[in-house]
């Protein structure tokens, strides 16, 4: 059995472990009492819908996980050289919502990305980019 979120691999018991020590904060974010029950087809270690599908430019691992009012998207970059860009996932805003209240993002190690917003009402896109210079930490940007 393989991790979740990184290639660790080991035993269903081993798995659950390593995801509980290395990955508590994405754990947490997921906890299917917090945000409602989980969908049928979500993973049962980590609660998520995975996407296994491989798609060129996409993440690898990537998994996600909706609410009503909120989403949960994790992946793994691609190896290979720096400064090409990687699709995590997408998601979309539900009907009625006018404001994001807040955006959190979570990174390991050395980290340049970039995040989209797109708005259908308005036609536009907003662009965020971030640079993260090593230790993991969250950074937030509030719209």
């Amino acid at each position: 059995m393989e991790c979740c979120y990184c290639p660790f691999q080991g035993t269903e018991r081993q798995v659950g472990g390593h995801m509980t020590s290395k990955h508590s904060g994405l754990l947490a974010l997921a906890d299917k009492g917090r945000h409602g029950r989980p969908p049928k087809n979500a993973c049962h270690l980590c609660h998520m819908v995975h996407d296994p599908v491989a798609r060129p430019g996409w993440a690898v691992r990537r998994s996600k996980l909706e609410r009503p009012r909120m989403a949960i998207l994790t992946g793994q970059l691609l190896p290979g050289p720096a400064g090409r860009m990687a699709i995590l996932g997408r998601t979309i805003v539900p009907p009625g919502v006018h404001r994001i209240k807040k955006i959190a993002v979570w990174a390991e190690g050395p980290t340049r990305f970039q995040l989209e917003l797109k708005s259908p009402d308005a036609r536009e896109v907003r662009y965020f980019h971030f640079d993260h210079a090593g230790e993991a930490r969250r950074s937030k940007d509030r719209t």
